[in-house]
């Protein structure tokens, strides 16, 4: 059963695709049973939801030490809560660090700080993504130890919810495992289709660490992959990117 929280980042997941799929239906998500995630409950039938996310078998790149995790941890609750003390819209935040850079006890607060001030002056539109790099004419305004700040400000949130996420290697070839992962959850699908009129499969790469680096390639968009979903989208959070997946029974 899925956390509070995590409920709350599946929902964000699941704003962006409908935000693209011109025909998704414009009645309220619910809730699933899970599974599925969610439904969406219409006069004509009942559309089922499933939420997955993709990670990598195997991590190539060395993960920062744990104590730095907790560091960037910190910083990132830090941001939240004077977001909140200075009444900025409600925001999903995430903020990917750059390993490089070893943040100390000391640095919190001036960190934290840089990040409210460079959200705060540069928030999206209402059910608008915006996702800012520290590059120029950027740079003076990002704090060093931060790559990239991505803001969703969706209309069902009603708290700040930010996150960590990280720098490394991105993965554009990863048709066996899409596959794979499409093929597991066809298994559970026999458990829930006969309930309702329709089933889709969201796949995420959440980018929130190195093993969720996934950016599809347009090989691997026009592939076709066998599955018993009626849809099957794969959506890429950094950039927002919703594909949608040539699939067959």
């Amino acid at each position: 059963m899925a956390t509070k929280k995590q409920k709350q980042v599946e929902r964000m997941y699941l704003e962006i695709v409908r935000s693209q799929v011109n025909d998704f239906p414009t009645e309220p998500i619910r809730d699933g049973p899970e599974p599925p995630d969610f439904l969406v409950v219409s006069m004509r039938d009942i559309l089922a939801i499933e939420i997955t996310r993709i990670y990598r078998d195997t991590d190539p790149g060395s993960p920062p030490p744990k104590s730095q995790d907790a560091e960037r941890d910190l910083v990132v609750e830090r941001a939240q809560a004077l977001a909140e003390d200075r009444s900025v819209p409600p925001l999903f935040v995430d903020v990917y660090f750059a390993s490089r850079f070893t943040i100390r006890r000391r640095d919190r607060d001036s960190i934290a700080q840089a990040l409210v001030d460079l959200v705060a002056s540069r928030l999206p539109a209402a059910n608008e993504r915006l996702t800012l790099e520290n590059r120029h004419p950027l740079t003076t305004a990002f704090p060093e130890q931060v790559e990239a700040v991505s803001m969703w400000r969706s209309p069902s949130l009603t708290s700040h919810l930010w996150q960590t996420g990280d720098a490394g290697i991105v993965s554009e070839d990863f048709a066996p495992q899409l596959q794979r992962i499409i093929k597991e959850k066809n298994a559970r699908l026999q458990d829930y289709q006969a309930r309702y009129g329709k089933c889709w499969l969201v796949v995420v790469a959440d980018w929130l660490g190195h093993s969720s680096f996934f950016e599809i390639s347009d090989r691997m968009a026009s592939h076709t992959y066998p599955a018993d979903f009626d849809r099957v989208y794969f959506l890429e959070f950094y950039s927002g990117r919703v594909v949608d997946l040539s699939t067959r029974r």
